[in-house]
């Protein structure tokens, strides 16, 4: 059988699965491959009068106006910042939960923590936002309240930018540990129970269990999440950066991230120095997944994904 007759055999043998897959594929075509070619807009003074095919071509002033801006740099600074503080804080956090979660013998109340902890990531960032404001409301805010109750002096949240930082990193672990625990648990679990009986036999105790089995069973799945979480270095969450602070301009020096500057170029009608920016953004994004990619190879090379 020549290659054209294994290939139409091949396919006729997939089609249920061929056809199953056409819906992803036609939505993969049309949000993720279909805009690049809009890409070319970070090369043109782009007015809506001409549209794409008529723009003037700049070359790469718009690349050299974004690098020139003088918030490009604090924006870049904070969007690495609370990436590299986040990924960092949330493989501690969400190891240690799936830790608490494997020592836990009741079934029914090991399924009710996990459910309770992934919660917060099935809430919005406009319904956290309330929340947070709930809580950081000048008037009516509970920590205000309590701060008068007490008799001490109450904190303008909104329009004080040292706090942020910390309540941003703290509401990005609340939002994404969950979910990440129940990732490595899954791992967990699928260590080989034999090990652990060896280990009860020989008198360890779980500190020694978690040192010597289980950190080192689930090694590869942290090597994993850890190159994709770095490999979007200059990437977060716009609903979290924008909705959580309301927006306060009295904020930016903490809070303005790229996908916020992004948002606010695009909305001043900017739009070939906002494309330059997101074509940048994809191009180190493309590059550090590489690299830290190479670097876990280099160390664990099962904890790579090339």
């Amino acid at each position: 059988m020549n290659k054209k007759a294994r290939r139409r055999e091949l396919i006729k043998k997939n089609i249920p699965l061929i056809l199953m897959s056409l819906p992803a594929l036609v939505v993969l075509l049309m949000f993720n491959y279909m805009p690049m070619f809009g890409q070319i807009l970070a090369f043109q003074d782009y007015n809506y009068r001409d549209g794409i095919f008529g723009s003037p071509w700049v070359g790469l002033k718009n690349f050299a106006y974004v690098f020139a801006s003088g918030d490009i740099a604090r924006t870049i600074g904070n969007t690495v910042a609370y990436h590299i503080a986040n990924t960092l804080l949330m493989i501690v956090v969400s190891v240690g939960l799936a830790v608490l979660l494997f020592f836990v013998k009741s079934k029914r109340a090991s399924r009710f923590y996990q459910k309770s902890i992934i919660v917060p990531y099935l809430l919005s960032y406009v319904i956290i936002s309330y929340i947070v404001y709930i809580f950081l409301s000048d008037d009516f805010g509970l920590i205000n309240n309590f701060l008068r109750n007490m008799g001490m002096e109450t904190i303008s949240w909104y329009t004080t930018p040292k706090y942020w930082p910390f309540i941003l990193v703290g509401i990005l672990l609340w939002f994404g540990a969950g979910i990440k625990s129940i990732y490595y648990y899954g791992a967990l679990m699928n260590i080989d129970e034999a090990l652990f009986e060896a280990a009860d036999l020989d008198g360890a105790s779980r500190w020694w269990k978690i040192r010597k089995i289980m950190l080192p069973g689930i090694a590869p799945t942290i090597g994993i999440l850890l190159i994709l979480d770095l490999g979007k270095l200059l990437e977060s969450p716009f609903g979290l950066f924008y909705s959580v602070p309301m927006d306060s301009s009295a904020l930016y020096s903490v809070t303005d991230v790229l996908s916020t500057y992004t948002y606010r170029g695009l909305m001043s009608a900017d739009i070939g120095t906002t494309t330059a920016l997101g074509l940048m953004t994809g191009v180190v994004t493309t590059i550090a997944t590489l690299l830290v990619n190479a670097v876990v190879k280099k160390i664990d090379p099962e904890s790579s994904l090339l």
